[in-house]
């Protein structure tokens, strides 16, 4: 007997057993005819009737029956369960002023879910009256329409942070027309919720002009950061960085959040999104139980937003989160190729000669040298000892136990290139103790 049909076992005996309490003690339980049960009484036709016991019935004949723990509270929350989801208002009455049941996949939870569909009204008056977040929460379960109005006459500061952007995200993603309701928010802290939701199902539904809309009539409401971060993950999520060049229409405020975030992100090889809403049997859960979504940087992705970024001179100011991003200790070197090594070199010599990129141009070497450590013989050429000295240490430090154990004269001779003293003497010390190590 599975699982299932040993709780369906357990609840029709228990049923049986409250049905004779009831009858016994003259209560009136719920009337349910018996389809096809019918008797002659007086001359009268008359249906049969089963006497379906309360829920509270059901748990006092729960609560005398001996059985194991596990049993019983598994019983326990079937009985909850079938009371969400048949009467959630009743089973709230009945909770007050009573412990709540224990949070599980059959048990109270779907209380709330429940009365968001089908009566989404007295979530906020119970949530008021009881304190109790989660009910006010829960009302984006429901239809989004129904809902909007409701949570519209609390007064400000009443909803929850994030739930205005829960709402807006449903409703948006079901109806293309549903961000039109933003207007009659007077709440801010709410309304920008409300843009944060929309326009993060605009961007990943790329319905970029409807976006820049949105930040255009919104732009003294909204909020940057939130704004400039949902634009940034929407890029590494549709993985185009041709659609960069679009954040020549955005505020500064939210560009230079985006520009950022971006760079954050180009500075790994893969970045991992989540948790977010799935339903599952009819019941929307966090995603942390079904995993997150991973979007791996791909080199040509990577080396496309800096240059994008560079041209429009967005990196104004954030020269340090660039060389970061490009040479970042979550940077690895499985997608490498000669083609987009000399990409990178290229790219660095055509850097702008000012002052402030010139850690971008020295670290946009650096990935060059050791996407490719073997055009080592290209490195007298560079136009500066600067970027020599450092693509050098870069080949030397490149080279794996393989080179080092065979060409350890000939990576010796690159250290020595080296102009600069003090780097030269940091080199040697540490490719000598790569190879005493290799030796060991």
């Amino acid at each position: 007997m599975n699982a299932r049909r040993w709780l369906s076992h357990g609840i029709a005996l228990l049923l049986g057993a409250a049905i004779a309490a009831s009858l016994a003690s003259n209560k009136q339980g719920e009337v349910i005819p018996a389809v096809g049960a019918e008797a002659n009484l007086n001359g009268h036709r008359v249906c049969a009737v089963h006497v379906r016991p309360s829920p509270p019935e059901l748990l006092a004949a729960l609560a005398g029956t001996p059985m194991a723990m596990a049993r019983h509270l598994a019983m326990k929350n079937e009985i909850y369960a079938d009371w969400a989801q048949r009467d959630p208002a009743g089973l709230l009455a009945y909770l007050k002023n009573r412990a709540w049941p224990v949070h599980g996949s059959h048990g109270f939870d779907r209380v709330f879910i429940e009365l968001s569909r089908q009566q989404p009204g007295v979530l906020p008056a119970y949530a008021r009256a009881n304190g109790c977040r989660e009910a006010m929460e829960a009302i984006v379960h429901g239809d989004p329409r129904v809902a909007f109005p409701i949570l519209l006459a609390e007064k400000p500061g009443r909803i929850p942070y994030g739930l205005m952007h829960d709402l807006f995200e449903k409703g948006e993603g079901s109806d293309p027309e549903f961000h039109q309701r933003i207007a009659g928010i007077a709440d801010p802290a709410a309304r920008a919720d409300a843009i944060s939701g929309t326009a993060r199902v605009m961007l990943e539904n790329r319905r970029f002009d409807d976006f820049f809309s949105l930040l255009d009539r919104e732009k003294d409401w909204l909020n940057p950061e939130r704004i400039g971060a949902g634009f940034a993950s929407a890029m590494i999520k549709c993985r185009s960085a041709g659609d960069l060049n679009r954040m020549v229409s955005m505020a500064d405020n939210v560009r230079s959040v985006a520009v950022k975030e971006l760079l954050d992100y180009v500075s790994q090889d893969s970045v991992a999104f989540g948790p977010r809403l799935y339903e599952v049997d009819g019941v929307e859960t966090l995603g942390r139980s079904l995993g997150v979504n991973q979007y791996y940087i791909s080199e040509e992705y990577r080396l496309g937003t800096l240059r994008i970024l560079t041209e429009h001179g967005w990196l104004a100011g954030l020269e340090h989160h660039a060389a970061a991003a490009i040479t970042g200790e979550g940077l690895g070197l499985c997608n490498a190729n000669e083609e987009l090594a000399a990409q990178w070199k290229q790219w660095a010599l055509d850097l702008p000669e000012a002052e402030n990129m010139k850690m971008v141009r020295e670290a946009a070497i650096v990935r060059w040298i050791k996407l490719d450590p073997e055009k080592n013989a290209e490195i007298a050429g560079l136009p500066t000892q600067r970027l020599r000295d450092i693509s050098y240490v870069a080949a030397v430090s490149s080279m794996d136990g393989w080179h080092l154990a065979i060409n350890a004269d000939d990576v010796r001779k690159l250290v020595g290139r080296i102009a600069d003293p003090e780097l030269r003497e940091q080199a040697a010390q540490a490719l000598e103790k790569r190879i005493a190590g290799k030796q060991k």
